[in-house]
């Protein structure tokens, strides 16, 4: 089943059918427990549609202009009982944060930790609106992602760290492209025999 997961979503990807078993190797390895694997495969989503991306566009911008890079990683109190335990932040989900729209007009309970972050997120914005740097007072530091690739895990206790997923991103940019490259040199010397 995962297999056939893995096939479907490489031939939406345009990729080689066999690209699916490289896959199952990065991600899953031997799991064989569900919840893991459903896990596994979210993670495989997120950083194919949004983090591997990202990252590629922050390496390209930063040689450019000054890049700040984030991760969202605050799990909503409001989605505890809606989303899966393996799933920290989604897509989108700091927007509320970002707007000041966690609460909707006191219709969904929000904790004041996430109120504070709220105020943390929209100073961050304003500042880098404003003058193309959000640090300001009061802020946690938010450095620039730079050859160190420092960014801001953005959480209701804000952390700097380095190398977002450093190793999914060779991965994605070099390993993967390399072996599709040899799967095909192979499929092609096949085909001429």
């Amino acid at each position: 089943m995962v297999k056939a997961a893995l096939q479907q979503m490489s031939a939406l990807l345009i990729l080689p059918p066999d690209v699916g078993d490289l896959l199952i190797e990065e991600y899953l390895e031997d799991s064989t427990d569900p919840q893991t694997i459903k896990a596994q495969f979210h993670e495989m989503m997120e950083d194919t549609i949004f983090v591997i991306p990202a990252l590629q566009v922050a390496n390209f911008q930063r040689s450019h202009a000054p890049v700040y890079f984030y991760e969202f990683q605050h799990r909503p109190s409001f989605f505890k009982d809606i989303k899966p335990p393996h799933v920290r932040a989604d897509h989108g989900d700091e927007l509320l944060f970002v707007f000041g729209t966690i609460s909707w007009r006191g219709y969904v309970k929000v904790t004041e930790e996430e109120k504070l972050l709220s105020r943390k997120i929209m100073k961050y914005w304003a500042n880098f609106a404003r003058n193309g740097n959000p640090n300001g007072k009061d802020l946690p530091l938010w450095p620039v992602f730079d050859q160190e690739e420092q960014y801001l895990q953005l959480n209701t206790q804000p952390a700097v760290s380095r190398a977002l997923k450093s190793h999914r991103l060779q991965f994605w940019t070099k390993t993967l492209p390399q072996k599709m490259q040899e799967l095909m040199e192979a499929e092609k010397k096949h085909t001429e025999l």
